[in-house]
């Protein structure tokens, strides 16, 4: 039989000849979610129990199909029940904020639909990626680097993980662990996803020794250096240590310099999580906090984070070339050739991915767009509000900062707790136990007011409230609105009973 003309073989959907129309759309919604995000008084959320989402949304996949006018208006909806990340009252998670021309970076990545494993089906995103790549690692103070983008931090620590088992074990590929004794060192404050890391690849989350910090949330390499011998001397086998650039809860940028000193002298892998604080290299009054970033064997950075990109943006950086191939090729010759254009620039066998999406092109519209300066001044601009917050933190009569970063050169997470009036002539133990209980309950409330969106967080052994700075359109006010509004539910709210609770409250 013969094929069809491409004509008749076109889909029959009735929306197919409607594309330029559809996108229109898009944008037109999206254009008018974004700019209400911007609208201080618009809410964070809604708070949508899943019975309401249920009862305005039709989300059953049974029935005939939907025109694509009736889709938008439900997509409209669902937008609508969503959490605005985008508002400068959002403070809950590590970012925050967004820019446009990310945005279209990650539209025309869904419209390319490339897939990052060879030159041959992607080679102008190949190009851009390894671009920004050296340009991320020039910015560590590294030339002819490789590395690659994931799908979030995690999977990029845990790539850094693999590294460093291949170094500490040549024959792992193909022998496996072998009963060895491998160990991971890093802050009491890194993010979790290290210790994930450690299960997933079969060292065991035992093999994970957090060390201790300084009262700023650092790690203490004097406690790094004992913890090494103590392995040592237990017959273990000291393999990495993950230092933290810009930690989850504090915010704290551990001395990679002097951790470095003992990982040379130990013979460790050393890599830094900057999932967070990474884009701090990009400022000339910020990249001091990670000092000797140069002498890591990897890097984790987040553009997602504080560059306002999109998620996700995540990039596993290494400053040796062909350690990713050498610890991931398992040579599927169906995918890879010789004879490929540019084999020497497939990216497949360096990644634990097949699949991999173009995440790179927003970065680099993000960047063109902005220029080196604009990147800056995007980072400043999240560290200045971060010290803002921390002086109307100090200003208030009833709040407590439990952590100054600006005293070792700053940061972009606040952690305070508020003394509600219902506490006041509570001896120390009990009301320190009612803070703590009360931290959960007043956050709860907050939330529910549906204003503003902050997280809380363990701090120190107490409960306290966590602001992140991520948001470079925030204004003073808006970073009061935070205060006022735990003030709002607090002042009248009785918390003392919690100080005879061990276990968190009901809120």
């Amino acid at each position: 039989m013969l094929s069809k003309r491409p004509s008749e073989r076109r889909s029959a959907s009735p929306n197919s000849d409607r594309v330029a129309e559809i996108l229109q759309a898009a944008a037109d919604l999206a254009a008018e979610y974004l700019s209400r995000s911007d609208d201080p008084e618009s809410p964070v959320t809604l708070n949508p129990p899943p019975s309401a989402i249920h009862q305005r949304v039709p989300l059953k996949l049974d029935g005939p199909a939907v025109p694509v006018d009736e889709l938008m208006e439900q997509a409209r909806d669902l937008m609508e029940l969503s959490v605005r990340t985008g508002s400068a009252n959002f403070s809950n998670q590590l970012f925050s904020g967004f820019d446009p021309v990310a945005i279209v970076g990650e539209w025309l990545t869904a419209v390319l639909n490339a897939s990052m494993y060879t030159y041959e089906v992607a080679p102008a995103m190949t190009l851009v990626e390894r671009e920004v790549i050296a340009r991320m690692g020039k910015a560590a103070g590294w030339t002819g680097c490789e590395g690659l983008f994931t799908p979030g931090g995690s999977l990029s620590n845990l790539m850094a993980m693999l590294m460093a088992r291949q170094r500490a074990l040549p024959k792992v590929k193909s022998l496996g662990l072998q009963g060895s004794k491998l160990v991971v060192f890093t802050s009491a404050e890194a993010h979790y996803s290290v210790e994930r890391a450690a299960v997933i690849l079969g060292l065991g989350s035992d093999s994970v020794v957090p060390i201790g910090q300084d009262r700023y949330g650092r790690m203490r390499s004097d406690a790094f250096e004992y913890e090494v011998k103590k392995a040592r001397t237990e017959g273990r086998q000291p393999m990495m240590v993950v230092a933290t650039a810009g930690s989850t809860v504090l915010g704290a940028f551990d001395p990679i310099a002097e951790i470095a000193d003992v990982a040379e002298r130990e013979g460790l892998w050393l890599h830094v999580d900057g999932a967070y604080g990474g884009s701090a290299l990009l400022s000339a009054k910020r990249k001091s906090l990670l000092n000797g970033v140069e002498r890591a064997d990897s890097l984790t950075w987040c553009a997602h984070k504080m560059l306002n990109v999109p998620l996700s943006a995540s990039v596993i950086i290494v400053r040796e070339p062909g350690l990713l191939h050498q610890c991931n090729a398992v040579h599927a010759e169906y995918l890879y050739h010789a004879d490929n254009d540019a084999p020497d620039l497939d990216t497949g066998e360096m990644s634990i991915q097949c699949g991999r999406r173009v995440d790179a092109l927003k970065v680099w519209l993000a960047w063109k767009a902005r220029g080196d300066a604009g990147m800056a001044a995007l980072v400043d601009r999240k560290f200045e509000l971060a010290t803002k917050m921390r002086e109307l933190v100090r200003g208030r009569e009833r709040f407590e900062l439990l952590s100054d970063p600006d005293e070792v050169g700053g940061g972009c997470n606040t952690c305070f707790v508020y003394h509600a009036p219902s506490l006041d002539g509570l001896p120390p133990e009990k009301k320190l136990r009612a803070i703590d209980a009360g931290t959960h309950v007043l956050r709860e409330r907050v939330r529910l007011r549906g204003r503003v969106l902050t997280n809380y967080a363990p701090v120190f052994g107490v409960r306290a409230f966590r602001h992140v700075s991520a948001n470079d359109r925030a204004t003073e006010a808006e970073l009061a609105l935070i205060l006022d509004e735990i003030e709002a539910v607090g002042a009248d709210l009785d918390l003392r009973p919690l100080a005879e609770q061990g276990t968190r409250p009901t809120p």
